[in-house]
Formats: C-alpha cells, sequence, structure tokens
C-alpha cells in the first residue's frame, strides 16, 4: 500500500525518477519531486470529492508543465515516465495468495468472478494480475482508469456488472474499504462481503451483508 503521506513515499518515487533520469538528467532533482507531490495532494483531493479518476499520465503532464518543461520535451518524456513508473510498481506488487486461491474456490463453485479497483492506470493493474497468473482466472478487470470513475461511483459497478452479465441483485462485493467495497455497492442493490477493521463502528457493520476477519471467511458465507 503506498500512501503520500506515509514516509516511504518520497524514497520510492525518488526511485523512480532515478531511473528515469538516466534518459531525462533534468528529473534528477528534489524539485521535480516535490512539484509531482504537490500535484499528487491536489489530484487525490478531486478525486475524492468528485470520483472522478484522473490518470496517471495526466498527473506527470501537469508536473512537466508547472516546472515549464518545453513542450517537445514533455511528449518525448511522458510515455517514458509512465513506464518507468508502472515497471517499478509492478516490481513491487504481489497478489495475495489468499486472494488467489479464494478466486479458484469462487470458480469452482460456478461463480464469476472479477476484479473493480481504484487505480489511476489500468496497463498496471493487469500487469501485476498477469505477473501472478491470475488473468486466466478472472472473469472481468475493471479498473477505473478506464471508466472514468472510481468507487463508491455508481458507475465502476454497473460497469462491472455489465460486463460480468449480472444484475446487482445477484452479485457480492468483496473488500476491505467502508465507503468504497461496502457503501458503494450497496446503494446499488449488491450485497457485500467486509474485511472489517477493529475499530468499525456498529453503524457500518450493520450495513454490510457479511462481516469478515479474514478473507478466507468469505468460504463460510459462500456455503
Amino acid at each position: 500500500m503506498m500512501r503520500v503521506d506515509a514516509p516511504s513515499w518520497r524514497p520510492a518515487m525518488r526511485e523512480v525518477f532515478a531511473r528515469f533520469a538516466v534518459e531525462h538528467p533534468q528529473a534528477a532533482t528534489d524539485h521535480l519531486l516535490d512539484t509531482f507531490e504537490a500535484v499528487t495532494r491536489e489530484l487525490a483531493l478531486i478525486r475524492r470529492q468528485f470520483h472522478r479518476e484522473i490518470p496517471l499520465a495526466y498527473r506527470y503532464e501537469l508536473t512537466f508543465r508547472r516546472l515549464a518543461w518545453p513542450e517537445e520535451t514533455i511528449r518525448s518524456a511522458l510515455d517514458r515516465i509512465v513506464q518507468t513508473h508502472r515497471a517499478a510498481l509492478c516490481e513491487h506488487c504481489s497478489v495475495d495468495t489468499e486472494a488467489k486461491q479464494l478466486i479458484q474456490y469462487c470458480h469452482a463453485l460456478g461463480m464469476r468472478v472479477g476484479v473493480v479497483s481504484n487505480f489511476d492506470d489500468a496497463a498496471s493493474v493487469h500487469a501485476v494480475l498477469e505477473r501472478a497468473h491470475l488473468h486466466r482466472e478472472l472473469d472481468v478487470v475493471v479498473v477505473s482508469a478506464d471508466v472514468g470513475w472510481r468507487k463508491p461511483h455508481p458507475a465502476i459497478f454497473r460497469c462491472a456488472l455489465g460486463a460480468i452479465g449480472v444484475a446487482a441483485e445477484e452479485a457480492l462485493f468483496v473488500g476491505d474499504s467502508f465507503e468504497e467495497d461496502v457503501h458503494g455497492p450497496h446503494r446499488i442493490g449488491m450485497e457485500t462481503a467486509w474485511l472489517v477493521p477493529q475499530q468499525a463502528p456498529a453503524e457500518q457493520r450493520a450495513v454490510a451483508s457479511f462481516c469478515l476477519t479474514r478473507l478466507p471467511d468469505l468460504r463460510e458465507a459462500l456455503r
């Protein structure tokens, strides 16, 4: 989990920019990192308020423009920095073993299974899933970067339901965020299974169809 307010964020991004600076030496400054962080924070507020997804490429384009890079440099650098960012991210991401086993279990029960992800670069999500050999296990992968809307907006859930071919009432949504994975799908009629944090209030627990301590607990709920 990478969070912009976590101590690990700046060192991780500094490593991304160091790789990028091999081809674009002007990137090897903290000024770029400071500007990128400021842009990231600003866009995060917009995403939270309006649930609109803002692609990773736009985040970098806005950063380069604020640094007054020449248009020709921006055009040549944009694709490369996105590729560099994506490669670094995929290198350090892995799919939880329990999640993979649960997907296989659901398929054994004859269920269709999909992933709905809030992520600003769809290619990164697909690369992580493919690296884990999960693409063949999933019937659909819906990423906010492709849809333009982020959970908990109804549009991303409806997109997933349409792609997998079921009505909201026939689907169960599983996740660990109350707002995104319980409140959002519940509003359009889906059942939900929530990986509940210990401090979750009772009124939130009451909204979820199933409250889970661990992901494998979902097997009992499915039975």
